[in-house]
């Protein structure tokens, strides 16, 4: 894994070559450090209710499961994704529910179908 973030590391950076797998351990390490921050802030939010993080369109259980995600994987990134998915079915869900309302509502400007004009129409 070394030798694929050093090659990564010699084609991005202007670094001597005697430099590279230092910067390549270095931005390992702080990716290391940024998922656990990430996973130390989604443990924060276990401690939130319900209610708070409905508003944020997540769930306790939300919390839950990222938090059990292997600890090489950022906890943060699963909840976007399934906010994100969350948010775009309830959107889609809504399009269709105006989609048939639009479908089912009766046009009030339509002329009548056979309104009698006079009293002989009646008749008839």
């Amino acid at each position: 894994m070394l030798r694929f973030m050093v090659a990564r590391a010699e084609k991005h950076s202007g670094l001597p070559k005697v430099l590279r797998p230092i910067a390549a351990i270095w931005f390992m390490g702080a990716r290391i450090a940024k998922r656990a921050r990430n996973r130390r802030a989604v443990a924060r939010l276990a401690t939130w209710d319900a209610h708070t993080l409905k508003d944020i369109g997540l769930t306790p259980s939300d919390v839950h499961l990222a938090l059990a995600v292997p600890l090489h994987e950022d906890p943060s990134t699963r909840l976007m994704f399934w906010s994100l998915e969350r948010r775009s079915a309830r959107m889609a869900n809504y399009r269709d529910m105006e989609a048939r309302a639009r479908k089912s509502r009766v046009r009030l400007d339509a002329p009548a179908s056979r309104a009698p004009k006079n009293e002989n129409d009646l008749i008839a």
